[in-house]
């Protein structure tokens, strides 16, 4: 249950993720179209906006892996907004060891139970990424320029 629960919890992360990113790089690239309406043609080709948007996207898709949490900083993620003093990340620390200890299974089911009632909508909410700000006041922009 806990594992099922940190790999749903990761999998929000990295969509929560991947849409700020792919805003970002969308803003790179708007950036570049209104570069080439302000300075136009003679100044800046248009293939560079291929430029920007392999700019953009390189730079998003770096940023998406390394702000992805792994399984166990995404334990430590929702044991903190679920209010859960620990007990998945510890749960899962001690899955990965073949370990005698009592408390290593008293723990696992202290989690178990805790991992039924973590509403995971709450705990890691689909958030409105703030690149998607920039990325519409450069499209208004843009569109200001060509009317």
């Amino acid at each position: 249950m806990v594992e099922e629960l940190v790999r749903r919890a990761r999998q929000r992360c990295l969509v929560n993720e991947s849409l700020a990113q792919l805003a970002f790089a969308a803003a790179v690239f708007a950036a570049g179209f209104v570069l080439i309406l302000i300075f136009g043609t003679r100044f800046l080709a248009v293939w560079t906006l291929a430029l920007f948007a392999a700019a953009g996207g390189a730079a998003g898709a770096w940023r998406v892996r390394r702000r992805t949490p792994d399984r166990y900083a995404t334990a430590i993620l929702l044991d903190a907004s679920a209010g859960l003093h620990d007990a998945l990340s510890t749960a899962l620390h001690f899955s990965g060891r073949s370990s005698a200890e009592p408390y290593a299974e008293s723990q696992r089911m202290q989690a178990d139970a805790a991992a039924r009632e973590v509403r995971l909508d709450q705990a890691v909410p689909f958030v409105f990424p703030k690149s998607l700000y920039a990325m519409a006041a450069l499209c208004v922009l843009a569109s200001a320029l060509i009317a």
